[in-house]
Formats: C-alpha cells, sequence, structure tokens
C-alpha cells in the first residue's frame, strides 16, 4: 500500500509541475503583450529631438520580446523535472528487471508485483 501511495503523490505532484509550468506561461505571455503595447503608446507620443529617449524605448522593447518566464529561470524548477525524470526512468528499469526476471524464472506476476513493491517502498 506504502507503494500506492508514493505512485499517487508522485502523479499529484506532476500534474502540479504541469499546473504551475503552463499558469508561468500564461502570467508571461498577458504580461509581454501588455508590456508591449505600454512601449508602443509610448513610442507614438516620444517627439522626434529625443533620440535618447526613443532608443531607451526601442530597447525595452526588444528586452521584452526576448524575454522568459521566470519559471524556466528558476534552477529549484530544473532540479525538480531532473527528479521527476530520474524517479520515472527507476521504476520503468524496476518494472522491466522484475518483469525480465518473471520470465526467465517462471514466477508469478503478483509475486512480482510484490517485489516491486518492496524495491520502491
Amino acid at each position: 500500500k506504502q507503494w500506492y501511495q508514493r505512485r499517487v503523490l508522485f502523479f499529484y505532484l506532476l500534474l502540479e509541475e504541469f499546473m504551475d509550468l503552463y499558469q508561468s506561461q500564461k502570467t508571461h505571455s498577458r504580461y509581454k503583450e501588455w508590456r508591449s503595447k505600454q512601449i508602443e503608446r509610448d513610442l507614438q507620443y516620444v517627439p522626434d529631438k529625443l533620440t535618447e529617449e526613443r532608443e531607451y524605448l526601442q530597447n525595452q522593447a526588444e528586452a521584452v520580446r526576448n524575454s522568459s518566464s521566470r519559471y524556466q529561470q528558476d534552477p529549484w524548477n530544473w532540479f525538480d523535472w531532473i527528479s521527476y525524470i530520474s524517479m520515472f526512468v527507476t521504476s520503468i528499469c524496476v518494472i522491466t528487471c522484475l518483469m525480465g526476471k518473471t520470465l526467465m524464472e517462471g514466477e508469478s506476476y503478483s509475486e512480482s508485483y510484490r517485489q516491486f513493491a518492496l524495491w520502491t517502498s
């Protein structure tokens, strides 16, 4: 039962991570759209004499276009994804090893699942 609870927790955390990623992308996209409109509006009202102001706003617009969401810049999110991938790969390896052992030794599948539960608890 304990390995089942861990798998449910794993999938819950994975779902939460996907929701966080989606929300971050959505928020960043809205911010980029809002900020771009602001900069374009400001550029319309800059007199030709103020070249430094125009250059500053153009640099700001370029920075907004090239920006990425904070989710991708946070090292903890990278660590989370590496952890999830390693847990998934480990589970696949354990299942593959146990299924191979089952086929070679003729054990029942219930015995393999019991061993899998012991390996992952």
